[in-house]
């Protein structure tokens, strides 16, 4: 009687492909695309920041250009309103005078209200005694026109030689020094004396009161508000506001134009800005959809890695669960084989 043990490898068929899946799990290391998938989600999400930033960054220039031409607007209307008031009130606009200026080639030059700079607060006093003087043409030598008057009609022309001789004479009023004329509130390249001659300016109107006393015929004294007294008349300026001021206007002009030159400066720099700051956003955002497309790739990767180790894992799971029976009916087959092998060397002896 003999009894045939089965075979190892037909008894444990598992055994070797349990350890086979153990150690290709073992090689499925996951760590480093988890790790590039970490670092390209904080790339990603940090170029997402920067272009948040950016875009506010957008919106605040964009808030700062419409201001900046929104005041640009408001200030050109208002100076293109001065201009054509002072070119109004300068006469300006009068074809006949305009006409003749033309005749006697003199459109190119200078007037005297833009080469005179004032000492604030004086404008209305040096306005009432100029008067039609204001907008002078300046010429070089006035003979050069003199035989063209006859030409001129209806319409007012005033021409100013050029000259640096102030043809000052002697004053009536005793103690008096130069900056006690109405003179010495004007800058101007050339002598204007002749323009307002022997005119003295009064802090307020009792002191031009008691100057009048002692003013000899050819003189006159002025306060600042422009009340204009000789010895025997008496002239007050007309009150107005700023738009009814020729040299008021004049800088309000000046300072207009140099304000208007310096926002289109500001506003063009702010366009480059802008752009500048738009092209980079439009980078950023290629950099941040190139980097999306990495993290789909390597997110796609990383997931079936986890799939295939999940997959792993459970059939090890099965293969242990199936190992383990099978080890148990070893046990149980090692166990009834010890027995039958104990009852055949039993029979022998009885035999």
């Amino acid at each position: 009687l003999m009894i045939r043990r089965p075979p190892r490898s037909t008894l444990f068929p598992y055994t070797t492909l349990f350890r086979s899946l153990e150690t290709a799990l073992q090689g499925m290391d996951i760590s480093d695309t988890e790790q590039q998938k970490i670092e390209i989600s904080h790339q990603r999400d940090a170029c997402q920041n920067q272009i948040s930033e950016k875009k506010q960054t957008i919106q605040d220039l964009l808030i700062d250009l419409d201001e900046s031409r929104e005041t640009y607007q408001e200030k050109r209307a208002r100076l293109l309103s001065l201009q054509a008031i002072q070119a109004a009130a300068l006469g300006n606009d009068d074809g006949q005078a305009e006409s003749w200026i033309q005749r006697c080639q003199l459109e190119n030059a200078p007037r005297l209200i833009d080469q005179l700079s004032v000492e604030a607060g004086w404008e209305a006093a040096v306005e009432l005694v100029l008067g039609n003087h204001i907008d002078a043409i300046c010429v070089d030598n006035i003979d050069t026109v003199t035989g063209l008057l006859h030409s001129l009609e209806e319409d007012a022309v005033s021409v100013f030689q050029k000259t640096t001789d102030n043809g000052a004479g002697e004053s009536a009023i005793q103690n008096q020094d130069k900056y006690s004329f109405l003179v010495s509130k004007i800058s101007s390249p050339w002598a204007v004396d002749t323009l307002i001659p022997k005119v003295y300016v009064a802090q307020s109107l009792a002191e031009a009161m008691e100057k009048r006393t002692e003013l000899a015929s050819h003189e006159s004294v002025i306060t600042r508000e422009g009340v204009w007294m000789g010895s025997l008349w008496i002239k007050v300026a007309v009150k107005g506001d700023v738009e009814g001021s020729v040299l008021e206007r004049k800088q309000e002009i000046e300072s207009l134009t140099v304000e208007l030159d310096q926002l289109a400066e500001d506003g063009q720099a702010l366009k480059k800005r802008l752009d500048h700051q738009q092209e980079l956003m439009l980078d950023l955002e290629t950099e941040r959809d190139s980097l999306q497309e990495n993290y789909i790739e390597i997110h796609h990767e990383y997931s079936g890695l986890v799939a295939k180790i999940d997959a792993g894992e459970q059939k090890t799971a099965q293969l242990s669960k199936r190992n383990q029976e099978i080890t148990e009916e070893k046990t149980e087959l090692d166990q009834m084989l010890e027995s039958d092998t104990q009852e055949v060397s039993e029979a022998r002896e009885r035999l």
